[in-house]
């Protein structure tokens, strides 16, 4: 990912980082191409929050069918974390250090909040983000203001989306 942002000088945008443009979505048309005798068939785990994200993703896509099973059966992404736990799936660590999402360490989509607990949590990768920063002369995080480079950022700054704990509801049982 740093050889990304440095290589381009850039770090991310309105519309992504430069990283899921190369590493997924470059990677994912790169496939495409050599399967066109194929149907394809995409399943996201999106839950049923995200359907605004999932109506885009068919929109941006429409010569691809599109599979949505936990939008589909009505799941939150708590209750397909407690499908996985009593199915004896272990979910991704990020998960049980209290993120939201499993992003690579040091996600440069991350805001403030992230950020911070990326400090505490891995200091060495906030350091080393926050020197790439400074290398490029771009930011990861941003405002109203204007860029918030992660070495001025106040420790106190953002919010941390509370932790994903497992769910097992009625929809949960049902599909197990």
């Amino acid at each position: 990912m740093l050889d990304f942002c440095r290589a381009f000088r850039f770090v991310n945008s309105a519309h992504g980082a430069k990283c899921t443009e190369v590493l997924k979505k470059r990677t994912r048309k790169k496939w495409e191409s050599e399967h066109k005798d194929y149907a394809l068939t995409y399943v996201w785990g999106m839950d049923l929050n995200e359907k605004r994200r999932a109506d885009r993703l068919v929109e941006g896509m429409p010569q691809f069918k599109h599979e949505f099973p936990l939008i589909e059966n009505g799941l939150s992404k708590q209750e397909a974390h407690g499908i996985c736990a009593r199915l004896g799936i272990k979910r991704p660590l990020m998960y049980d250090l209290g993120y939201s999402n499993n992003n690579c360490v040091g996600c440069v989509e991350g805001g403030a909040g992230y950020w911070n607990k990326i400090r505490k949590d891995f200091p060495e990768v906030f350091a080393d983000r926050a020197k790439m920063e400074r290398e490029i002369g771009h930011s990861i995080l941003h405002n109203q203001n204007g860029m918030i480079f992660l070495d001025e950022l106040d420790p106190n700054a953002g919010r941390m989306e509370k932790e994903i704990m497992e769910d097992c509801s009625i929809f949960c049982q049902l599909n197990i």
